[in-house]
């Protein structure tokens, strides 16, 4: 019964620890990444969300509405008009 107080102590003083020093992260609500638990604005903040629906992500979308991973894109991959990646 003991280790079970002092562990629960212990993990009082941790979290009691995180917040006095301040958890890291973006504080901003109105951000796509925003993190409940942070307590200091770490400058983190993602504002856009790409059209695979990732925040701050790098996705794009061409003309005939493919969206695609733009860096992933190569001399033997191309579009065509389904949207699906075909290869040679």
């Amino acid at each position: 019964m003991k280790s079970l107080k002092r562990l629960f102590l212990v993990a009082i003083a941790a979290v009691l620890w995180s917040f006095a020093n301040g958890q890291g992260g973006c504080t901003n609500p109105e951000s796509c990444n925003f993190d409940p638990f942070a307590t200091v604005e770490n400058g983190s903040c993602l504002w856009s969300i790409d059209c695979a629906g990732n925040c701050g992500g790098n996705f794009i979308e061409d003309a005939c509405g493919n969206c695609y991973d733009a860096n992933a894109q190569s001399a033997q991959n191309e579009f065509n008009f389904t949207g699906n990646i075909q290869s040679w």
